[in-house]
């Protein structure tokens, strides 16, 4: 399903159209999610720093650095691809500050749930990862013109291409 605008008999598409809560809607989501994120750095949660026990303040502060960063570049990322698919779509991107901050919110509560406090091990990564995915799938439906067929196809494809970087990324630093 794409959102249609009509203007003076002419018709135009987005894949981020502004009928989809505004940027309000976005921030206010975003800001939930960067909460959520910040009380999980600062109270230790164990989806950031382990089984550690005592975490300091240049512990936390590392990890608020690795996070901001983490949530920066997964942002650029999720936009990016979604111009790809506008693209690829042949509709119209839309605004682009309002889409940066769609992907924005959504990348801060994919995130935030990693303050899930389960222990550490591959149960803890399964239900985390299976969480992230519905919540980047649910995302994506509800700010951007995707179907949920496309949504789910979107959302694999661009865990997909972020596994293959992170794979890269480790044999970089293995072979060099």
């Amino acid at each position: 399903m794409v959102t249609v605008e009509h203007t003076n008999t002419q018709t135009r598409a987005f894949i981020s159209p502004p009928t989809r809560g505004g940027i309000w809607c976005a921030v206010t989501f975003a800001a939930i999610g960067a909460g959520v994120l910040l009380s999980g750095l600062l109270s230790g949660a164990i989806g950031f720093y382990g089984d550690a026990g005592h975490v300091g303040v240049t512990e936390t502060a590392h990890e608020l650095l690795r996070e901001g960063g983490r949530v920066l570049i997964l942002s650029l990322l999720l936009l990016f691809a979604l111009r790809i698919e506008a693209w690829r779509r042949r509709i119209e991107f839309g605004t682009l500050i309002l889409a940066t901050v769609r992907c924005l919110c959504i990348v801060l509560c994919v995130e935030a749930l990693r303050v899930i406090q389960l222990q550490s091990g591959i149960g803890r990564m399964v239900v985390v990862s299976i969480l992230q995915y519905v919540v980047l799938t649910i995302g994506i439906v509800s700010f951007f013109a995707f179907t949920i067929k496309d949504a789910v196809k979107f959302s694999a494809l661009c865990v997909c291409v972020l596994i293959t970087l992170y794979i890269s990324m480790y044999l970089g630093f293995w072979l060099f």
